[in-house]
């Protein structure tokens, strides 16, 4: 049986060369998370949220939360190809967190990857190089370290930061324009 992961701009069949990218803009970046996929390069982490986030329990996370870790590496990736600063990217990647929050009600029922693709992504991005010793994730007590100890601070620091903040527009780019 074959799983097919999709994006928002294009999907990849993991374990095989099968990649297809239909989105022009940020085709590159795709490519580089579809490839993520193909290579089973993913991390294996609960479709439930986990309670240290805040999060209605009733949500779901579709397709699951290992979006989080693709894309954050494809960004990593996709800044050493173009040498662009990851320090901008990280910027970016907390200033999107912050206008999703800002729009969020006060519990929020995820049932899209805005969560994983925005918000945990930017959580777990200041710990890209200590993430990069653990891939993959499989056991339990290491997955609710870096996804609830890790990940907590950050996103109440990011929920403080997106109380005292106006939306504005927001670009659901990925990779800073």
């Amino acid at each position: 049986r074959r799983v097919l992961f999709r994006s928002n701009g294009g999907f990849a069949v993991p374990g095989s060369n099968l990649i297809t990218v239909y989105r022009q803009e940020e085709w590159d970046r795709v490519l580089l998370h579809e490839a993520i996929h193909a290579l089973n390069w993913d991390w294996s982490v609960p479709a439930k949220p986990l309670p240290c986030w805040g999060l209605d329990p009733r949500s779901t996370l579709t397709p699951s939360l290992f979006e989080a870790w693709t894309e954050l590496y494809a960004e990593w990736l996709w800044c050493g190809w173009h040498n662009k600063s990851w320090r901008q990217q990280l910027d970016w990647q907390k200033h999107q967190a912050v206008q999703v929050l800002c729009r969020a009600p006060a519990v929020w029922n995820e049932d899209t990857n805005i969560f994983a693709y925005y918000v945990l992504k930017a959580c777990l991005a200041p710990h890209i190089a200590f993430l990069w010793t653990l891939s993959p994730i499989t056991e339990e007590e290491t997955r609710n370290y870096v996804l609830c100890d890790l990940v907590t601070p950050t996103l109440d620091q990011l929920r403080a930061t997106a109380v005292k903040t106006a939306p504005n527009s927001l670009s659901m780019r990925m990779t800073k324009p």
